[in-house]
């Protein structure tokens, strides 16, 4: 038989006896109280077992003691076995199909496109450099190699037709050298380096227009490259937006699945609720019952007391009310969770319902919840 919250008698006696062996400091009262049902769950977390706070054959076994052959006392009924026969509560477990969309998600934001970084720029900056600070036009003749050859060519032939010169007037004298022959041929000389002197203006035309063509084809080069930059930065973009799409895809999957396998879940889960408030209900039913036993018992011993003339203590089998709300307050006994439940145990119905308190910042604040209030209220009113 499985013992669960409200249960009583020998056997949760037993039980909380093997808790205690465990390390749990348990009131051993026979009473399946708040304090015996956290121990319960905590052994159960502790050992890979079911946690659900119901001590059946596996909790059992691995306490060391069997399920017992013979019913406990009238407060262990029969939905203790309705309890026992309750499936485990319901755990979220992510399918393989989720896990491996979410290592796909990983991936994908792993692959994540780097800052754009043309292969082009390099050789764009240097030609942009090159034609806003490159140096400007500047012509030395001197260093014109179509003038050198120019140079050569007409000193060449200048020489050629003053000595070409000077043999004509020493013909004419006989073959003897004379001045007139000498400033001739000076005179032929100088005629072809004049000529020289006028071909300069052309040689530096024509380097302005090489250096113009040569600006010409670096602007031309520098649109080239950008154009290419352009083209590569396209396809970089491209690519990032096939990223985010591949990614919006990817999480679009997992949080389908995800949503769809959650719910599912919260479905179970809602039901395993109702079928454990339905359980609850039943507990606190027999609580109920073993207070109201309780109660019995003291109304007769008070009773038997005052036909003998004499007075009843708590030494002699009767609780309290004061050892009543130590019981309550070590969790023995659960505290009145509802208007209904405080108006029961306390006889009193003079108290804010839930309702009542709601609308009352004030009391919210001071007793943190309406919780709260009843417990104070039944410390005051269960006393009277």
């Amino acid at each position: 038989m499985a013992l669960s919250y409200g249960s009583q008698g020998d056997e949760v006696k037993k039980l909380q006896k093997k808790l205690n062996e465990q390390g749990y400091n348990l009131v051993v009262d026979g009473i399946y109280g708040s304090q015996t049902q956290s121990a319960v769950k905590d052994y159960q977390k502790k050992n890979n077992l079911s946690v659900d706070g119901i001590v059946g054959s596996q909790t059992r076994g691995s306490l060391g003691y069997g399920t017992p052959k013979t019913t406990d006392t009238a407060v262990a009924t029969k939905q203790n076995n309705t309890a026992a026969k309750q499936p485990a509560r319901p755990t979220y477990t992510e399918s393989q199909a989720v896990k491996d969309s979410s290592e796909a998600v990983k991936k994908w934001e792993v692959d994540k496109p780097g800052e754009y970084k043309g292969s082009y720029q390099e050789q764009i900056d240097t030609l942009l450099n090159q034609i806003l600070n490159g140096e400007k036009f500047s012509y030395d003749v001197n260093a014109d190699a179509l003038y050198n050859q120019y140079k050569d060519k007409y000193i060449k032939q200048g020489q050629q037709a003053m000595q070409d010169t000077m043999g004509q007037a020493a013909a004419l004298t006989g073959g003897y050298g004379s001045s007139y022959a000498t400033t001739a041929g000076s005179q032929a000389y100088q005629s072809y380096l004049e000529q020289l002197n006028d071909i300069v203006p052309q040689l530096q035309e024509a380097a302005y227009k090489r250096y113009l063509q040569e600006k010409s084809g670096e602007r031309e080069a520098l649109s080239l490259l950008k154009n290419f930059d352009e083209m590569e930065y396209a396809r970089h973009r491209d690519s990032v937006s096939d990223y985010w799409q591949e990614g919006e895809y990817l999480w679009d999957k997992l949080s389908d699945m995800s949503d769809d396998e959650w719910n599912k879940f919260l479905e179970s889960s809602s039901q395993f609720n109702i079928d454990r408030d339905y359980e609850y209900k039943l507990s606190e039913f027999d609580y109920r019952k073993a207070m109201d036993a309780l109660s019995q018992e003291n109304q007769q011993q008070k009773r038997k007391a005052s036909s003998e003339g004499g007075s009843v203590s708590s030494s002699k089998g009767e609780k309290t009310k004061k050892e009543m709300l130590e019981l309550f307050a070590k969790g023995v006994y659960k505290y009145p969770q509802t208007y209904s439940e405080f108006a029961a145990l306390t006889g009193y119905s003079g108290i804010l319902t839930n309702e009542e308190f709601s609308k009352r910042k004030w009391y919210q604040e001071v007793y943190g919840g309406y919780k709260g209030y009843l417990v104070e209220m039944f410390k005051k009113y269960y006393m009277k």
